[in-house]
Protein backbone atom coordinates (compact mmCIF):
# COMPACT_ATOMS: atom_id res chain seq x y z
CA UNK A 1 0.00 0.00 0.00
CA UNK A 2 1.28 2.82 -1.21
CA UNK A 3 2.15 5.87 1.59
CA UNK A 4 0.32 9.23 0.60
CA UNK A 5 3.24 12.10 0.88
CA UNK A 6 2.26 15.28 2.30
CA UNK A 7 0.63 18.09 0.01
CA UNK A 8 3.31 20.85 -1.26
CA UNK A 9 2.59 24.19 -2.12
CA UNK A 10 4.09 24.61 -5.75
CA UNK A 11 6.21 28.27 -5.32
CA UNK A 12 5.21 29.38 -9.21
CA UNK A 13 1.42 29.02 -8.54
CA UNK A 14 1.06 30.71 -5.33
CA UNK A 15 3.56 33.78 -6.84
CA UNK A 16 1.17 33.64 -9.85
CA UNK A 17 -1.89 33.92 -7.61
CA UNK A 18 -0.23 36.90 -5.37
CA UNK A 19 0.83 39.21 -8.88
CA UNK A 20 -2.91 38.26 -10.00
CA UNK A 21 -4.40 40.00 -7.10
CA UNK A 22 -2.31 42.93 -6.10
CA UNK A 23 -2.90 43.51 -10.03
CA UNK A 24 -6.49 43.34 -9.44
CA UNK A 25 -5.97 45.99 -6.56
CA UNK A 26 -3.92 48.25 -7.87
CA UNK A 27 -6.44 48.20 -11.06
CA UNK A 28 -9.72 48.80 -8.39
CA UNK A 29 -7.71 51.51 -6.88
CA UNK A 30 -7.38 53.08 -10.11
CA UNK A 31 -10.84 53.05 -10.92
CA UNK A 32 -11.48 54.36 -7.75
CA UNK A 33 -9.18 57.15 -7.88
CA UNK A 34 -10.10 58.09 -11.32
CA UNK A 35 -13.96 57.99 -10.13
CA UNK A 36 -13.19 60.08 -7.24
CA UNK A 37 -11.08 63.07 -9.69
CA UNK A 38 -13.95 62.73 -11.71
CA UNK A 39 -16.78 63.21 -8.47
CA UNK A 40 -14.19 66.34 -7.69
CA UNK A 41 -14.08 67.97 -11.11
CA UNK A 42 -18.03 67.27 -11.70
CA UNK A 43 -18.20 69.11 -8.43
CA UNK A 44 -16.37 71.51 -8.61
CA UNK A 45 -17.77 72.33 -12.37
CA UNK A 46 -21.42 72.30 -10.61
CA UNK A 47 -19.52 75.01 -8.10
CA UNK A 48 -19.00 77.08 -10.95
CA UNK A 49 -21.90 76.45 -12.37
CA UNK A 50 -23.94 77.93 -9.61
CA UNK A 51 -21.45 80.93 -9.32
CA UNK A 52 -21.84 81.69 -12.53
CA UNK A 53 -25.73 81.57 -13.07
CA UNK A 54 -25.54 84.01 -9.69
CA UNK A 55 -23.17 86.44 -11.94
CA UNK A 56 -25.35 86.17 -14.82
CA UNK A 57 -28.19 87.24 -12.68
CA UNK A 58 -26.70 89.94 -11.36
CA UNK A 59 -25.19 91.22 -14.50
CA UNK A 60 -28.70 91.36 -16.01
CA UNK A 61 -30.40 92.79 -13.37
CA UNK A 62 -27.86 95.64 -14.04
CA UNK A 63 -28.14 95.76 -17.24
CA UNK A 64 -32.13 95.77 -16.96
CA UNK A 65 -32.27 98.01 -14.26
CA UNK A 66 -29.62 100.78 -15.47
CA UNK A 67 -29.18 100.50 -19.55
CA UNK A 68 -32.57 99.34 -20.41
CA UNK A 69 -34.49 102.63 -20.58
CA UNK A 70 -32.04 105.06 -18.90
CA UNK A 71 -28.74 104.83 -21.11
CA UNK A 72 -27.83 107.27 -23.04
CA UNK A 73 -25.81 106.95 -26.08
CA UNK A 74 -21.84 107.71 -24.53
CA UNK A 75 -23.19 104.86 -22.28
CA UNK A 76 -24.06 102.38 -24.54
CA UNK A 77 -20.77 103.48 -26.74
CA UNK A 78 -18.97 102.84 -23.63
CA UNK A 79 -20.90 99.37 -22.93
CA UNK A 80 -20.16 98.22 -26.74
CA UNK A 81 -16.70 99.53 -26.79
CA UNK A 82 -14.80 98.55 -23.14
CA UNK A 83 -14.46 95.88 -21.10
CA UNK A 84 -16.36 96.40 -17.77
CA UNK A 85 -14.32 95.12 -14.60
CA UNK A 86 -16.46 94.67 -11.77
CA UNK A 87 -14.73 93.91 -8.27
CA UNK A 88 -16.42 93.88 -4.66
CA UNK A 89 -14.87 95.92 -2.11
CA UNK A 90 -14.45 93.28 0.26
CA UNK A 91 -13.24 90.45 -1.78
CA UNK A 92 -10.98 89.30 -3.83
CA UNK A 93 -12.84 88.70 -6.76
CA UNK A 94 -12.26 90.17 -10.12
CA UNK A 95 -15.13 89.69 -13.30
CA UNK A 96 -13.95 91.23 -16.52
CA UNK A 97 -17.52 91.43 -18.92
CA UNK A 98 -18.29 92.60 -22.32
CA UNK A 99 -21.44 93.08 -24.48
CA UNK A 100 -22.34 93.97 -28.07
CA UNK A 101 -25.35 94.02 -29.46
CA UNK A 102 -26.97 91.00 -30.87
CA UNK A 103 -27.91 92.46 -33.85
CA UNK A 104 -24.58 94.59 -35.49
CA UNK A 105 -24.55 92.40 -38.24
CA UNK A 106 -27.26 90.80 -40.68
CA UNK A 107 -29.41 87.98 -39.58
CA UNK A 108 -28.46 85.31 -41.72
CA UNK A 109 -32.27 84.06 -42.27
CA UNK A 110 -31.90 87.33 -45.25
CA UNK A 111 -30.22 84.98 -47.49
CA UNK A 112 -33.44 83.20 -47.88
CA UNK A 113 -35.71 85.85 -48.36
CA UNK A 114 -37.56 86.80 -51.55
CA UNK A 115 -35.50 89.43 -53.77
CA UNK A 116 -39.05 90.38 -55.48
CA UNK A 117 -40.99 89.98 -52.11
CA UNK A 118 -41.47 93.20 -49.50
CA UNK A 119 -37.93 92.39 -48.05
CA UNK A 120 -36.41 92.66 -51.21
CA UNK A 121 -33.73 95.38 -49.71
CA UNK A 122 -32.58 92.90 -46.82
CA UNK A 123 -32.50 90.37 -49.08
CA UNK A 124 -30.16 91.92 -51.52
CA UNK A 125 -28.24 93.09 -48.92
CA UNK A 126 -27.70 89.73 -47.78
CA UNK A 127 -26.83 88.32 -51.40
CA UNK A 128 -24.10 90.92 -51.67
CA UNK A 129 -22.41 89.84 -48.32
CA UNK A 130 -22.62 86.31 -48.93
CA UNK A 131 -20.98 87.10 -52.85
CA UNK A 132 -18.22 89.00 -51.08
CA UNK A 133 -17.70 86.11 -48.54
CA UNK A 134 -18.00 83.44 -51.72
CA UNK A 135 -15.10 85.86 -53.61
CA UNK A 136 -13.16 86.39 -50.96
CA UNK A 137 -12.67 82.47 -50.24
CA UNK A 138 -12.69 81.72 -53.93
CA UNK A 139 -15.29 79.62 -53.99
CA UNK A 140 -15.78 76.78 -57.32
CA UNK A 141 -19.46 76.68 -57.11
CA UNK A 142 -20.87 79.59 -55.18
CA UNK A 143 -24.52 79.30 -56.36
CA UNK A 144 -24.96 75.52 -55.04
CA UNK A 145 -23.42 76.59 -51.48
CA UNK A 146 -26.30 79.49 -51.45
CA UNK A 147 -28.71 76.91 -53.09
CA UNK A 148 -27.97 74.90 -49.79
CA UNK A 149 -27.82 77.33 -47.11
CA UNK A 150 -31.08 79.02 -48.40
CA UNK A 151 -32.76 75.00 -48.29
CA UNK A 152 -31.20 75.12 -44.49
CA UNK A 153 -32.77 78.15 -44.07
CA UNK A 154 -36.65 77.04 -45.48
CA UNK A 155 -35.61 73.40 -43.80
CA UNK A 156 -37.49 71.76 -46.67
CA UNK A 157 -34.68 69.75 -47.72
CA UNK A 158 -32.55 66.63 -45.99
CA UNK A 159 -28.93 66.78 -45.99
CA UNK A 160 -28.28 64.42 -49.63
CA UNK A 161 -26.96 61.13 -49.13
CA UNK A 162 -28.74 60.40 -45.35
CA UNK A 163 -31.77 60.30 -43.63
CA UNK A 164 -31.35 63.15 -41.16
CA UNK A 165 -33.08 66.34 -41.89
CA UNK A 166 -31.80 69.90 -41.53
CA UNK A 167 -32.00 71.12 -37.66
CA UNK A 168 -33.82 74.49 -37.98
CA UNK A 169 -36.92 76.67 -36.26
CA UNK A 170 -38.63 79.17 -37.53
CA UNK A 171 -36.14 79.93 -40.25
CA UNK A 172 -33.57 80.29 -37.56
CA UNK A 173 -30.18 78.68 -38.60
CA UNK A 174 -27.45 77.87 -36.33
CA UNK A 175 -23.13 77.79 -36.54
CA UNK A 176 -23.02 74.13 -35.56
CA UNK A 177 -25.96 73.30 -38.79
CA UNK A 178 -24.09 75.82 -40.97
CA UNK A 179 -21.33 73.84 -40.56
CA UNK A 180 -22.87 70.91 -41.50
CA UNK A 181 -24.03 72.86 -44.75
CA UNK A 182 -20.75 73.84 -45.32
CA UNK A 183 -19.42 70.67 -45.31
CA UNK A 184 -22.21 69.06 -47.62
CA UNK A 185 -20.72 71.02 -49.95
CA UNK A 186 -16.94 70.82 -49.92
CA UNK A 187 -17.62 67.08 -50.19
CA UNK A 188 -19.57 67.52 -53.17
CA UNK A 189 -18.18 70.00 -55.02
CA UNK A 190 -14.53 68.79 -53.80
CA UNK A 191 -14.08 72.40 -52.82
CA UNK A 192 -11.85 73.09 -49.47
CA UNK A 193 -12.27 77.20 -50.12
CA UNK A 194 -15.70 76.55 -48.82
CA UNK A 195 -13.58 76.57 -45.18
CA UNK A 196 -13.07 79.94 -45.50
CA UNK A 197 -15.93 81.46 -45.51
CA UNK A 198 -15.88 84.02 -42.59
CA UNK A 199 -19.67 84.29 -42.19
CA UNK A 200 -19.33 85.88 -38.73
CA UNK A 201 -17.76 89.07 -40.80
CA UNK A 202 -21.52 89.73 -42.49
CA UNK A 203 -24.15 87.44 -40.61
CA UNK A 204 -25.58 86.56 -37.09
CA UNK A 205 -27.13 83.65 -35.69
CA UNK A 206 -28.53 85.35 -33.19
CA UNK A 207 -31.64 87.36 -34.76
CA UNK A 208 -34.87 85.84 -35.39
CA UNK A 209 -36.50 84.80 -38.94
CA UNK A 210 -38.55 88.07 -39.26
CA UNK A 211 -36.39 90.69 -38.11
CA UNK A 212 -36.14 93.66 -40.58
CA UNK A 213 -33.90 96.07 -39.08
CA UNK A 214 -30.47 95.95 -37.41
CA UNK A 215 -28.53 98.02 -35.24
CA UNK A 216 -26.80 100.04 -37.93
CA UNK A 217 -24.95 102.65 -35.67
CA UNK A 218 -23.05 99.66 -33.61
CA UNK A 219 -22.66 97.65 -37.22
CA UNK A 220 -19.53 96.21 -37.56
CA UNK A 221 -16.41 98.10 -39.26
CA UNK A 222 -16.60 95.03 -41.72
CA UNK A 223 -20.00 95.09 -42.26
CA UNK A 224 -19.96 99.16 -42.73
CA UNK A 225 -17.23 98.50 -45.21
CA UNK A 226 -19.77 96.65 -47.11
CA UNK A 227 -22.56 98.61 -47.39
CA UNK A 228 -20.92 101.76 -47.97
CA UNK A 229 -18.10 101.01 -50.06
CA UNK A 230 -15.40 102.51 -48.55
CA UNK A 231 -11.92 101.08 -47.82
CA UNK A 232 -11.40 98.28 -45.35
CA UNK A 233 -8.21 99.33 -43.83
CA UNK A 234 -9.93 102.89 -43.43
CA UNK A 235 -13.00 101.75 -41.83
CA UNK A 236 -10.46 99.54 -38.89
CA UNK A 237 -8.62 103.01 -38.33
CA UNK A 238 -11.64 105.59 -38.35
CA UNK A 239 -14.82 104.04 -37.46
CA UNK A 240 -15.97 103.54 -33.48
CA UNK A 241 -19.26 101.97 -33.29
CA UNK A 242 -22.28 104.08 -31.75
CA UNK A 243 -20.51 106.98 -34.24
CA UNK A 244 -21.44 105.86 -37.57
CA UNK A 245 -23.44 108.89 -38.32
CA UNK A 246 -20.09 111.37 -37.60
CA UNK A 247 -18.26 108.90 -39.74
CA UNK A 248 -19.97 108.77 -43.00
CA UNK A 249 -19.76 112.76 -43.45
CA UNK A 250 -16.14 112.24 -42.51
CA UNK A 251 -15.38 109.88 -45.43
CA UNK A 252 -17.83 111.57 -47.59
CA UNK A 253 -21.03 108.99 -47.69
CA UNK A 254 -24.36 109.87 -47.54
CA UNK A 255 -25.77 109.48 -43.79
CA UNK A 256 -29.30 108.56 -44.95
CA UNK A 257 -28.06 105.66 -47.43
CA UNK A 258 -29.24 103.19 -45.11
CA UNK A 259 -31.62 105.17 -43.19
CA UNK A 260 -34.22 102.43 -43.57
CA UNK A 261 -32.26 99.84 -41.83
CA UNK A 262 -31.44 101.24 -38.60
CA UNK A 263 -33.76 99.96 -35.52
CA UNK A 264 -35.15 102.98 -33.98
CA UNK A 265 -35.53 103.16 -29.55
CA UNK A 266 -32.97 101.75 -27.36
CA UNK A 267 -30.58 98.90 -27.53
CA UNK A 268 -32.51 95.96 -25.61
CA UNK A 269 -30.68 92.58 -27.53
CA UNK A 270 -27.35 92.19 -26.87
CA UNK A 271 -24.50 89.29 -25.77
CA UNK A 272 -22.29 89.72 -22.49
CA UNK A 273 -19.48 87.63 -22.11
CA UNK A 274 -17.36 87.17 -18.93
CA UNK A 275 -15.01 85.55 -17.44
CA UNK A 276 -13.26 85.00 -13.94
CA UNK A 277 -10.73 83.13 -11.68
CA UNK A 278 -12.53 80.20 -9.80
CA UNK A 279 -9.70 77.88 -7.93
CA UNK A 280 -7.26 78.33 -10.15
CA UNK A 281 -9.13 77.83 -13.15
CA UNK A 282 -10.82 80.37 -15.77
CA UNK A 283 -14.21 80.41 -15.65
CA UNK A 284 -16.19 81.78 -19.48
CA UNK A 285 -19.94 82.51 -19.41
CA UNK A 286 -22.01 84.10 -22.26
CA UNK A 287 -25.54 84.86 -22.55
CA UNK A 288 -27.93 86.65 -24.15
CA UNK A 289 -30.04 89.70 -23.43
CA UNK A 290 -33.47 90.27 -25.28
CA UNK A 291 -36.29 92.16 -24.05
CA UNK A 292 -35.34 91.64 -20.73
CA UNK A 293 -34.69 87.96 -20.82
CA UNK A 294 -32.17 85.87 -20.64
CA UNK A 295 -31.80 82.98 -23.22
CA UNK A 296 -28.29 80.63 -24.25
CA UNK A 297 -26.71 81.28 -20.86
CA UNK A 298 -23.41 78.69 -21.39
CA UNK A 299 -20.32 78.29 -19.50
CA UNK A 300 -16.91 76.67 -20.22
CA UNK A 301 -14.11 76.32 -17.23
CA UNK A 302 -10.55 75.83 -18.60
Amino acid sequence: MKRLLPFRRRPGVALLITLAVIAAMLALIGVLFAYLSEARRTSEYDSALIQADLLRVDLAGLIGKNLEKNASRETLQTLYSTPLILQPETASFTLTARCRPLLDRLPISWLALNPDGPRGKQAAIALKAFRALSVHAELRDPERLLELVQNALRGDVPFYGTEQYLQQKKGIINATTLARVVDEYRFSRDDPAAEKMEWERYFTFDAPAQTGRIRLEYATPELVALLFDIDPALVNEEYVPGKLNDFLPAVGKEEQRFAWLNAKGQVNAMHCEGTYLYRESHVAFGFDYRDGRIEHFGIQRN
